[in-house]
């Protein structure tokens, strides 16, 4: 289950080891970062038939500041992860929870009995009495 990105739309980003070294982000973060999905860049097909998706972000540091990061990797509920410290984004928990409703098959919903026939013998019919 693929979720297609779109421009607004709110991930979870983990920088880098570089990048966590850097004075943008300030050390290891101890939790994903918030970042907002500013620009989606053309989806590819990997070898593996994967359909990929690289993002560019504004990323929140620890501290609240905007950081800008250009063609980062969405990683999709169930495709491959990132190697060790590569940076990427991903989608929150609930964003994944309601994309697996929304894939789901609706339940049928019970269906009312059938309505009551309205039938009666023809008028010809010979009535066979009671007893």
């Amino acid at each position: 289950m693929a979720i297609e990105p779109t421009i607004g739309r709110i991930v979870w980003y983990t920088p880098s080891r570089e990048q966590t070294e850097s004075r943008h982000f300030g050390g290891e973060p101890l939790q994903p970062l918030a970042a907002i999905i500013t620009y989606v860049h053309p989806s590819f097909i990997d070898t593996d038939g994967q359909t990929i998706y690289e993002v560019s972000l504004c990323v929140f540091s620890q501290t609240g500041q905007p950081v800008a990061c250009q063609r980062v990797a969405l990683v999709q509920p169930e495709g491959p992860q990132p190697a060790e410290g590569v940076a990427f984004c991903a989608w929150m928990p609930y964003q994944v929870g309601q994309a697996a409703k929304a894939s789901e098959p609706a339940a049928s919903a019970p269906q009312p009995p059938p309505a009551p026939l309205n039938w009666a013998p023809p008028a010809d019919a010979p009535v066979e009495p009671k007893g």
